[in-house]
């Protein structure tokens, strides 16, 4: 983020709001299980652990720790992060915050801290989570030799995915037990992969009152080959190595990773409660699986930012007055009460 911070003041330095646009042989997949197989979760989940580590803005603050409900690609299969207590009387409002997971600490950082100095921010509990491991296997799926290893590896990532759906919605069970927390007041942050994500939990799970996916996208087929860095690179050189053309490479992914996809199921979604901030020149998620959930969502709310994935990001920090940053608090707090 301090790369980003200098390039835009070396560059043109803002990041500003847009007008909203108007409107070899492959072998075939598994058959896929229903989704509610999918992310299904136990009655009987594990219970978190809580360490006090001081207090800050009228909320105690914990070190959160929580087996994950499978592989979620983080050290020890946990589910770790800082939980910020509201003190304040009585059921008060609940907001997850997802990692970048493998990625940048700063945005999920800003939202809370943003939403904590917020007027109403005294009566916000917040569990922001940590997640150093990326969900996707880049390395095992670069030294992948057949196409049976590259999509054992994929299957891996997909399967890091929906583990992270399935451990948002043990963590809701959690939310819900808390004295202090009113489960009809409960939202959810993303960014990123984190914002596909929350994107899928959006969908499979009616409990959340308010969402706020920032930098994603749906249709991921279309992401992996499309992204800048490991990502692209890996994903184009898995469809060289194999003499695919780009065309069965979307296809491969398109099936493979259908299940996870933020598209898949998105109808489900109430748009009154999702707001979606987008890069216009977004060089990870294209604007045809941008537009594609946007469609399937019935069409939230959203804030289309000048920039490219990581450039937009600006918006969030003092170069733009954190605009972006309160713009999601604001909402956040509106929708949840």
């Amino acid at each position: 983020m301090k790369r980003l911070c200098a390039a835009a003041l070396l560059c043109s330095g803002c990041i500003h709001a847009l007008p909203e646009p108007q409107v070899s042989p492959i072998p075939p997949p598994a058959e896929r299980p229903a989704q509610a197989e999918l992310f299904a979760v136990p009655a009987a989940a594990p219970q978190p652990t809580l360490e006090p580590i001081g207090m800050r803005s009228g909320h105690r603050l914990s070190a959160f720790s929580l087996p994950s409900l499978g592989d979620n690609a983080q050290a020890g299969r946990e589910i770790s992060g800082t939980y910020f207590e509201s003190l304040a009387p009585g059921r008060k409002r609940f907001v997850l915050v997802l990692p970048i997971w493998g990625s940048s600490t700063y945005p999920p950082d800003k939202i809370a801290r943003t939403l904590l100095a917020s007027p109403g921010g005294a009566g916000t509990n917040l569990l922001v989570l940590r997640g150093k491991g990326s969900l996707f296997t880049w390395r095992a799926m670069a030294v992948a030799p057949t196409p049976a290893a590259y999509e054992a590896a994929l299957a891996l990532s997909a399967e890091h995915l929906r583990t992270a759906v399935r451990d948002v919605r043990q963590l809701l069970d959690w939310a819900e037990s808390r004295p202090e927390v009113d489960p009809r007041r409960l939202g959810i942050v993303g960014f990123s992969i984190g914002a596909v994500v929350a994107g899928v939990a959006l969908e499979v799970e009616p409990r959340l009152a308010a969402g706020v996916l920032v930098m994603g996208g749906g249709e991921l087929y279309r992401a992996l080959p499309y992204c800048y860095g490991t990502a692209g690179r890996t994903t184009r050189q898995a469809g060289l190595r194999f003499g695919w053309s780009e065309a069965e490479l979307e296809s491969y992914l398109e099936e493979r990773l259908a299940g996870i996809d933020p598209v898949s199921q998105a109808s489900r979604i109430d748009p009154s409660r999702v707001l979606l901030f987008e890069a216009a020149r977004d060089n990870c998620f294209p604007a045809l699986g941008r537009e594609a959930f946007w469609q399937a969502a019935h069409r939230p709310r959203r804030v289309l930012l000048s920039g490219r994935h990581k450039t937009s990001f600006l918006a969030m920090t003092f170069l733009n007055h954190s605009w972006a940053a309160r713009k999601m608090a604001e909402f956040l707090l509106q929708r949840l009460g």
